[in-house]
């Protein structure tokens, strides 16, 4: 498995941060990309995490400028 994190991007009490994973499952190659949406109460515990993505079929490598 291949996995990339890029520099999350925080703000008051919340964080965002994209992922990239490639694996292969049952023979079959797969990519996800998403991001991770959180946030925090004021003792930096997580209050919501949210996740959004996409996936396809084959292994991608992330876009130029990724």
């Amino acid at each position: 498995m291949t996995r990339r994190f890029n520099e999350p991007i925080v703000g008051e009490g919340r964080a965002a941060v994209e992922w990239w994973a490639s694996w292969t499952e049952e023979g079959r190659a797969l990519t996800m990309a998403g991001v991770t949406l959180l946030s925090f109460d004021e003792e930096g515990f997580v209050l919501d995490q949210r996740d959004y993505w996409n996936d396809v079929d084959g292994r991608r490598e992330p876009y130029p400028g990724w």
